[in-house]
């Protein structure tokens, strides 16, 4: 599972592809994920908002993955798209009156704290002159100090033929400005439990649904066999084409975000991995296990699953880990998942507690931990 910062500018249209053959050749030669040569788009999902320049990219990134002498499809890329009122690849604040609330309530305590700082009294100095008016800056100023962030790194990203005064690309002023409006933008999702399930709890619900797929399916696979096993089965891999505040809300509340992060830079990346524990007798590359039976099927899959013992899971994503049966959480106990940010092995705090982590590695968080 991918989350991709697509909300990026043409020059990074390089840096976009690059970044995609690395994660092909991680997933093809060290973890046996995806096919070299794609013949079932299925395998894929993906996902993007409707901005035009965030589909541009995620059918870049799919020609980075997958190019032209790799692709044996016949049929173009599915690519899904929600509408504007019920999208949650970001922060949807247009379509929930509360989250809204919460957002400007948390923006006006930043700018409270911040507007007659030092830092904010040194970026004026610095950058007033430039400003209409020669207005100091501040957080609510116009243009905003988040405005004023985007233009500067868009610009910088661009090239000389955009180029802003150099006082805009002073290391000391980047960082600032960088700090300041992380606080604002994203500080809250690592405070308040109501901002991050009504900003972000949607997204992570749907993530966590996608690995409970696949946990179920393999649980499947392991009942029936493989011999029938040839295709079908949840989506390998998925890929969200979202944004930088996505990224970032995201990382705080997980509660990865440091305090010397940097706002998350053109194509940064989440990647969610889904592990099983390996019990004994299991082989590096089991067939039957990497296959599985298709989903049109004539075999009930439903009727094996609970002679299994298997529970249903749907839903499991959106509920909080004091509501799971006994059953689900049994299911879920041999599996983990660990989350790289621009290729970073991140460690989720509340991984931490003993019990909640693989034995020996605390950046391998048990599945069933990661909704709560």
């Amino acid at each position: 599972m991918g989350i991709y910062d697509l909300e990026e500018v043409s020059g990074n249209n390089w840096a976009r592809w690059e970044i995609d053959c690395r994660t092909g050749r991680s997933w093809w030669d060290e973890g046996y994920l995806l096919p070299q040569n794609l013949s079932d788009a299925s395998i894929l999902y993906v996902r993007t908002t409707e901005v035009p320049r965030v589909v541009e990219s995620v059918q870049q990134i799919l020609h980075g993955l997958y190019p032209s002498e790799s692709n044996h499809t016949s049929t173009p890329w599915t690519v899904a798209m929600r509408s504007r009122a019920d999208e949650t690849l970001l922060p949807n604040t247009k379509s929930c009156a509360r989250l809204a609330e919460l957002t400007r309530a948390f923006a006006r305590d930043a700018a409270n704290r911040w507007n007659q700082s030092d830092d904010m009294r040194y970026l004026s100095k610095k950058l007033g002159k430039w400003m209409p008016g020669n207005k100091a800056l501040t957080l609510d100023s116009r243009p905003t100090l988040s405005a004023l962030m985007d233009t500067i790194n868009a610009t910088r990203a661009h090239g000389p033929s955009t180029r802003l005064p150099d006082e805009f690309y002073d290391e000391r002023v980047r960082e600032v400005i960088d700090r300041i409006v992380i606080d604002e933008q994203f500080r809250g999702y690592g405070l308040s439990r109501e901002l991050r399930i009504l900003g972000v709890g949607q997204l992570m619900g749907d993530i966590v649904l996608k690995m409970v797929d696949q946990v179920e399916w393999r649980m499947k696979c392991d009942t029936l066999g493989g011999t029938a096993m040839r295709s079908g089965g949840p989506p390998k891999l998925s890929l969200l084409g979202c944004h930088d505040r996505t990224i970032g809300v995201v990382l705080a509340s997980l509660g990865c975000l440091g305090d010397s992060e940097q706002w998350p830079p053109f194509t940064s990346h989440i990647i969610f991995e889904l592990f099983s524990k390996r019990t004994p007798g299991d082989s590096d590359l089991k067939e039957d296990k990497r296959n599985c039976l298709p989903r049109n099927a004539n075999t009930s899959l439903t009727s094996i699953a609970d002679q299994g013992g298997l529970s249903k899971l749907q839903g499991i994503g959106q509920r909080p880990v004091t509501k799971y049966t006994t059953n689900e959480e049994q299911t879920l106990d041999e599996y983990f998942v660990r989350v790289k940010y621009n290729d970073r092995i991140m460690t989720i705090p509340g991984c931490r507690v003993p019990g909640k982590h693989f034995d020996g590695d605390v950046s391998l968080c048990t599945l069933v931990s990661i909704p709560d």
